[in-house]
């Protein structure tokens, strides 16, 4: 089998890396990071949120979050929307427009050693506002910004769905999710096959706000 984003079967077409098949990594988490308790705890309203939609896992959101996050950066750091607009509920016109910097802060900046720690579900609010499901994640993670040394740091992303919209078994989005044709790329806003667009929200998890969480710091501090 060929090394690539998603990995096909030349037969079937099915998605051999989707997780659907067998084992796959969805997640690394860093040592420090990583806790018995936060694993085993039971996400508020992820249960509800089962009833209408079985397929729907921790997994799966948290590994989503994780794509998002990583394209958020992406954009922070090239300046450009290209490759988040497709993981975006409500895009702005540019990374400049104040939409942009308010509820998604997207400061451009330049980054260096980022580093994920974790990625954790903290909640879900099941048909929360405008027919949407939303999921809250919280993102540990470090890096240098503006040549500064590396700092750890904590965002929390907003993610929300269709109230209508259910999930496909496993953890892949390279195909479309109407027709299931092959998307060009991972940030594909447009399927080439059945020509359907693929606004953030419609059919997947997109990024709806990010706001700034407790800092490690401060929560250790708590602990004292």
């Amino acid at each position: 089998l060929p090394l690539s984003e998603s990995v096909k079967c030349e037969y079937c077409q099915a998605v051999i890396n989707s997780g659907e098949h067998d084992w796959v990594l969805a997640e690394i988490t860093q040592p420090e990071e990583w806790s018995v308790r936060g694993q085993e705890a039971e996400v508020e309203g992820l249960a509800e949120l089962r009833q209408r939609d079985p397929s729907v896992s921790r997994q799966e959101l948290e590994d989503r979050a994780s794509v998002i996050f990583w394209k958020w950066v992406e954009a922070r750091g090239t300046g450009k929307l290209e490759k988040l607009a497709r993981f975006l509920v409500n895009p702005p016109s540019s990374i400049e427009d104040p939409a942009a910097r308010e509820g998604l802060l997207l400061t451009a900046a330049k980054l260096k050693q980022v580093t994920v720690g974790s990625s954790d579900v903290l909640g879900v609010r099941v048909n929360a506002a405008e027919g949407r499901d939303q999921v809250l994640v919280e993102i540990r993670w470090s890096a240098g910004i503006d040549g500064r040394e590396p700092e750890g740091m904590v965002h929390l992303l907003l993610l929300a769905r269709s109230a209508q919209a259910t999930s496909k078994r496993g953890l892949s989005s390279l195909d479309c999710p109407v027709c299931k044709g092959n998307l060009a790329g991972s940030d594909a806003v447009k399927c080439s096959y059945c020509g359907e667009s693929l606004p953030g929200g419609k059919h997947e998890w997109a990024l709806l706000r990010v706001q700034v969480g407790e800092a490690p710091e401060a929560e250790e501090d708590d602990q004292e």
